[in-house]
């Protein structure tokens, strides 16, 4: 008599043997990403734990206990706002192309900030146990980048123009100098530091951030869409007389599409 043949056990054996593995989000080898897992990874991303310089501070001295103490950071975020504003009110009423040209309040002002700021990075960086880690810390060389433009533009050229002045040299080379009035633009990077304080400001841009890859991607997308369709007109209609001034290159026919197709209502102002 012929053995019983166990049809089920190859179907039961593909059942248990172990599934593909996908990539990227689909893995394991499912047809969409688990929604969990996904939300796991958004908030892995979004509410991940800070760095703390104060982790590497001294434990002992002067400077560590001025960096670590409360009231010093508030009194720090309040002279960082008073100065994003001081910034908005030099810009109007301050029409002077050097530091040394400005009215006396504004001089006064700039080099209360500009003591200000450099008292306070100064502390910061001796508060570290080893100053090379100063240097590793973004926050830390971003404020003193801004600290260095401020002293540059406050002090140095002050001095540099005093001393040139003394020399008679004339104002042909002051000229140079008023060119590093762009520096004023750098200061009010310096509100990035209030965005940091806010929690909520800081998920909403790293939110931002996650979906800026799908914006872009939907872009290039459409950028390629455009570029098709763009070769396809040109080929078709260049050199008939409906179709001049937006069809004669592939570029000027890119700039039409866009125009009439994505940007219909604002032909006027991009134009």
């Amino acid at each position: 008599m012929a053995a019983k043949v166990n049809l089920k056990e190859p179907m039961l054996k593909r059942a248990n043997s172990p599934q593909p593995e996908g990539f990227g989000l689909f893995s394991q080898g499912a047809m969409f990403p688990d929604a969990d897992k996904m939300k796991d990874k958004i908030r892995a991303t979004l509410f991940a734990p800070e760095y703390d310089p104060e982790a590497i501070y001294k434990t002992t001295g002067r400077c560590q206990a001025i960096a670590r103490d409360a009231t010093f950071k508030s009194i720090t975020m309040m002279v960082i706002i008073a100065n994003a504003l001081w910034i908005g009110i030099d810009t109007d009423l301050n029409s002077a192309e050097l530091e040394i040209e400005s009215p006396a309040i504004f001089q006064i002002v700039d080099n209360a900030f500009c003591f200000f700021f450099t008292f306070e990075i100064t502390v910061r960086y001796f508060a570290f146990q080893n100053r090379k880690d100063a240097f590793k810390d973004f926050s830390f060389c971003f404020d003193l980048c801004l600290v260095a433009t401020m002293i540059w533009e406050v002090w140095v050229t002050t001095l540099v123009v005093i001393l040139l002045m003394s020399a008679d040299k004339g104002g042909g080379n002051l000229s140079i100098l008023r060119l590093f009035r762009l520096f004023r633009l750098v200061r009010i990077a310096r509100v990035g530091r209030l965005m940091s304080s806010c929690r909520e400001l800081v998920v909403l841009v790293k939110g931002i951030g996650m979906g800026l890859r799908s914006v872009l991607s939907t872009l290039f997308l459409m950028m390629v869409v455009i570029y098709i369709f763009a070769i396809i007109f040109t080929q078709l209609f260049r050199g008939s007389p409906e179709a001049e001034g937006c069809y004669d290159g592939v570029l000027q026919s890119m700039n039409c599409l866009m125009l009439n197709v994505v940007f219909p209502e604002q032909q006027e102002l991009m134009a």
